[in-house]
């Protein structure tokens, strides 16, 4: 529509439902551009805006919004492909769905009863030992990975860790575990020290300019440091020709006991090995 400067598309079937766009005429359309949707009383009331996609683009690609085609496995790597850097905008990696539901464990995989937590230590270093007292003081990071069937994922990156951001991570159901052997039994943390993501292992549907992977097949992993005190129980008898041993004891909190298991995959010590 030359007059009024804008794109206008309509159906031939339906003649009083039509769409509006007004990108550059220079784009020839080409790409991603807002349209205007009126009367199409069969979807929507009134005037609808979407985002239209006109493309040569393959589905293994990505179609810029300028029209131009990149391979989809530079879609949200960091580094800009697509000369107006479109391919670096809308870079989430959840898929929200109205129906999830954070506060509910989530669904075992496969012929499990109970969903599997698998979890990695990695003992930085060991601090304070107090016989008398019968505490260790352990530095440690705290790798937790699971399965989240009810979630589906975007734009992830073969060999990278896609790290949540901080409104994603919100959204999300995380494991909460228990130091049982401490104190005042402390808990998991969830805060920004605490790095969420998800590794891309599973197979993906591919979409138009974007890829999505089913949640069952992709883990989320969440990971954090800490430094706390844990209570051993020694015994001093043979003091100091004795050999004593303290664990770390992790337990899932009470409103999730009952639907999760836990597997403790990895125990490494990262510190001075003539220290043990």
């Amino acid at each position: 529509d030359g007059e009024n400067k804008m794109w206008k598309m309509s159906v031939i079937q339906v003649p009083y439902a039509t769409a509006t766009s007004k990108a550059d005429f220079e784009t020839l359309i080409l790409g991603n551009h807002e349209w205007e949707i009126h009367n199409d009383v069969g979807c929507y009331d009134g005037t609808e805006a979407k985002i239209l996609t006109m493309s040569s683009c393959s589905t293994d690609q990505y179609t810029c919004d300028d029209g131009l085609c990149v391979n989809l496995d530079f879609r949200c790597d960091g580094k800009p492909d697509c000369k107006d850097k479109s391919d670096e905008l809308e870079c989430r990696l959840i898929e929200k769905d109205e129906s999830y539901q954070k506060f509910l464990t989530p669904p075992p995989i496969g012929d499990n009863e109970k969903l599997a937590i698998e979890i990695v230590v990695d003992i930085v270093s060991i601090g304070d030992i107090q016989e008398i007292q019968s505490t260790i003081d352990f530095q440690f990071v705290l790798n937790i990975n699971w399965l989240e069937s009810r979630l589906k994922f975007a734009n992830l990156i073969a060999n990278a860790s896609n790290p949540l951001t901080p409104e994603e991570t919100e959204y999300i159901w995380v494991p909460k575990l228990i130091f049982y052997n401490t104190e005042d039994r402390l808990e998991t943390v969830l805060d920004k020290r605490n790095i969420i993501s998800i590794k891309r292992e599973g197979k993906y549907e591919s979409l138009q300019n974007k890829r999505k992977y089913h949640g069952g097949d992709n883990t989320i992993s969440s990971s954090r440091f800490y430094n706390t005190q844990f209570i051993c129980i020694f015994d001093m008898r043979w003091y100091p020709f004795d050999t004593q041993k303290c664990s770390m004891v992790f337990v899932v909190d009470e409103k999730s006991k009952d639907f999760v298991d836990i597997d403790i995959e990895q125990l490494n010590f990262l510190g001075p090995k003539e220290l043990i």
